[in-house]
């Protein structure tokens, strides 16, 4: 008799990041992306061993692309209202249904990912969001397992800073 195959489950954290959330700014410069990057990077450890997927409208892809400067990250594109975060949706999802991930790390505070999570939290072993205080959906609060809070952008970027870079 032959004998059965075990198959065994890893567990697979994976982040989606909506860079202009992260930014607080639609089309944020360079130096904006790099900061919430860095950002990011220091509230979820293990980063750069993990797979990375970034949002962002088609305006300033090439900006958040040269401003991630991080090998192996997945860039998608999205245009017009609430285009990047559909974008970020569409690949969270389809990494879902093809088993590609249990754990997902959402960097963003947007109320439409608690929409699009809810129907399909069940199948993930843990939801960790991280956003900057005061961003955060009551909504995705909620449904997350994890909350990260970043510092507001006032409280560690000055606005002068901002502006020139």
């Amino acid at each position: 008799m032959p004998s059965k195959s075990v198959i065994q489950t890893i567990s697979r954290r994976t982040h989606y990041v909506d860079i202009e959330n992260l930014c607080c700014e639609a089309i944020p410069n360079k130096s904006l992306v790099h900061h919430a990057m860095s950002e990011y990077a220091a509230a979820c450890a293990q980063l750069k061993t993990e797979r990375l997927t970034v949002a962002c409208n088609h305006k300033v892809a090439q900006t958040v692309a040269f401003g991630l400067q991080l090998s192996g990250a997945q860039l998608r594109m999205g245009s017009g209202r609430d285009g990047a975060d559909l974008a970020l949706i569409d690949v969270l999802l389809d990494d879902l249904r093809f088993g590609r991930v249990s754990e997902v790390v959402l960097g963003s505070g947007d109320g439409i990912f608690a929409d699009a999570m809810q129907p399909i939290r069940n199948s993930i072993e843990k939801l960790t969001v991280v956003a900057r205080e005061g961003t955060i959906s009551d909504r995705l609060m909620v449904i997350a397992d994890e909350v990260l809070l970043l510092p507001s952008f006032s409280e560690t970027y000055s606005s002068s800073y901002r502006k020139a870079a």
